[in-house]
C-alpha cells in the first residue's frame, strides 16, 4: 500500500511538473510610433528576444515581470494573452507554427498623448517572431 501511494504522488507530481513550458522567441519584425519634434513617427526597433513561461495548455504566461491570462481564439491553434494589469500589453502566438505577435498599446502612446505635457508620453510598438521550445 506505501508503494503505491508514493507512486500516485511521484505519477502526480511528474504530470504538474510537465504541463508547464518555457518558449523562446526572438523577433523577426519590430515597429512602432514615437513621439520625437512634435509630431509622431514611425520607428524600428532592435530585434527581441524573450523567455515566455507558458502555464499549463495557455491559461497564462509570464514574460519578465509580466503577468498575462491567454485565451483561446477562433482559431483553435491560436492564443490570445493580454496583461492582467490592462496596462496594454499584448501577446498572441499559434501553437502550430511558433509565430507570436507583442504589442505594447498603451494609455499614453499616441491615444492620449498630449503635446502640452513634456514626458507624458509611451512608445506604442508591434513584434512579430518566432518561439521555440526547450
Amino acid at each position: 500500500m506505501k508503494k503505491i501511494l508514493i507512486a500516485a504522488v511521484g505519477l502526480c507530481f511528474f504530470n504538474f511538473s510537465v504541463a508547464d513550458e518555457i518558449l523562446y522567441c526572438s523577433s523577426e519584425l519590430r515597429t512602432g510610433f514615437k513621439y520625437e519634434k512634435d509630431a509622431f513617427a514611425v520607428i524600428s526597433f532592435r530585434d527581441e528576444r524573450l523567455a515566455v513561461k507558458v502555464n499549463g495548455d495557455f491559461e497564462s504566461i509570464e514574460i519578465d515581470d509580466w503577468d498575462f491570462s491567454c485565451r483561446k481564439t477562433f482559431l483553435d491553434s491560436v492564443v490570445m494573452c493580454q496583461d492582467i494589469a490592462n496596462i496594454g500589453r499584448y501577446f498572441k502566438f499559434n501553437k502550430e507554427n511558433g509565430r507570436y505577435l507583442s504589442a505594447t498599446l498603451t494609455g499614453h502612446g499616441y491615444l492620449s498623448h498630449s503635446s502640452n505635457i513634456p514626458g507624458t508620453y509611451d512608445t506604442d510598438d508591434i513584434t512579430a517572431g518566432k518561439c521555440v521550445k526547450f
